[in-house]
C-alpha cells in the first residue's frame, strides 16, 4: 500500500472519547425529542375533527305524518330526470 491509499486521519480516530459520546447522546436525544414533538402535534391536529363532534340534533319531526294533509311539490325534480332511469 502506498501513501495514497491511507485512510484520512479524520476517519481513523479509533473509539470516540467520553465527550464525543455525550455529544452524540445529546444530539440523538434532540432528534428523538423533535420526532416525538412532531408526532404529538400531528396526532393532535389529526384528531381535531373528533374534538369538533357536536351533540346529536334532536328530531324535527315531532308528530305522526298525516297522509291526508300532504301536498305535491312542483319543481323539485331535475329537468333531465326520467322514469326510464328509475
Amino acid at each position: 500500500m502506498g501513501d495514497g491509499d491511507a485512510v484520512p486521519a479524520r476517519f481513523d480516530k479509533g473509539a470516540p472519547s467520553k465527550s464525543e459520546w455525550r455529544m452524540r447522546e445529546y444530539m440523538n436525544a434532540r432528534v428523538l425529542g423533535r420526532v416525538m414533538l412532531c408526532a404529538l402535534l400531528l396526532g393532535s391536529v389529526g384528531n381535531a375533527g373528533l374534538w369538533a363532534q357536536k351533540a346529536p340534533v334532536p328530531s324535527r319531526v315531532v308528530d305522526q305524518i298525516d297522509d291526508s294533509r300532504t301536498v305535491k311539490l312542483t319543481g323539485n325534480v331535475h329537468p333531465l330526470a326520467r322514469p326510464a332511469y328509475d
